[in-house]
């Protein structure tokens, strides 16, 4: 096993106890994350993902965020996970346990309500649903 700098040693620890978790990391003026958590915040936040050296031999992905701009990214996070667990609560109800996609592919259509985070085009849709 390849020995990992101290740095990333306490990184790990962290992570290890908030495996569900996405770690950001306070170095000098960032909030950092690493590995799995920076792919994501990189791509839901438009960051840029770079990299750092986790040992002599290793590199692992890496994003940050000023920690004085901190707070508006972690909003903009939150609203995104709140967003796809939404989805993944919809796909679940209606997916999996009404058999949505049996209903649409064969035999005769439903009536479906589309939801989204976004407007719908129709006043008080989310309150009527």
């Amino acid at each position: 096993m390849t020995e990992v700098t101290p740095l990333r040693q306490q990184y790990l620890d962290v992570k290890q106890k908030y495996r569900d978790c996405i770690v950001m990391f306070r170095l000098g003026d960032f909030y950092e994350m690493f590995d799995e958590d920076a792919e994501i915040a990189a791509r839901e936040l438009d960051l840029v993902l770079t990299g750092r050296a986790a040992s002599k031999s290793e590199r692992v992905p890496m994003a940050g965020v000023p920690y004085h701009a901190a707070h508006g990214y972690i909003a903009k996070l939150l609203v995104g996970l709140i967003v796809l667990h939404a989805s993944a609560a919809l796909y679940h109800q209606f997916v999996r346990k009404d058999g949505l996609l049996a209903r649409m592919s064969f035999g005769r259509r439903q009536d479906v309500r589309r939801i989204s985070s976004g407007r719908s085009g129709r006043a008080g849709s989310i309150a009527n649903f």
